[in-house]
């Protein structure tokens, strides 16, 4: 059984970048949060600036898994820890140079299509 990261209750799967955005059901992109983590007035389903936390957390585990320039199908694979189906889901859509595929691109695709920004306001 997962535990709840803030709590330790039996905790539920959250996908950091969802399904219906292009998030793909791959362990780097999903984290575990109790009911009320998961779904409550302070979840990342109904606070968007804790959803943007998540995300901004994931894309900087990405950038630092990524952080060479280029990478070959099966590097990507054993990074991610994934199947050879689930890769080609990743690299689907990415222009292949003759080098590899480029991080930033990696991460871009794992991240739904998307680089987050910052705009966090600290207090």
């Amino acid at each position: 059984m997962e535990k709840c990261i803030l709590c330790d209750r039996k905790g539920e799967k959250h996908h950091i970048i969802h399904k219906k955005d292009g998030g793909l059901n791959i362990k780097i992109n999903y984290l575990y949060l109790c009911s009320k983590h998961h779904r409550g007035e302070n979840s990342p389903h109904r606070n968007s600036l804790i959803d943007l936390e998540y995300k901004l957390e994931l894309q900087e585990q990405l950038f630092y898994l990524f952080r060479k320039q280029y990478y070959s199908f099966e590097e990507i694979q054993d990074i991610l820890e994934t199947s050879k189906s689930i890769t080609k889901k990743v690299v689907k859509n990415l222009r292949h140079y003759k080098n590899g595929y480029k991080s930033h691109d990696i991460v871009k695709a794992l991240m739904g299509g998307k680089i987050y920004q910052n705009n966090l306001k600290k207090s």
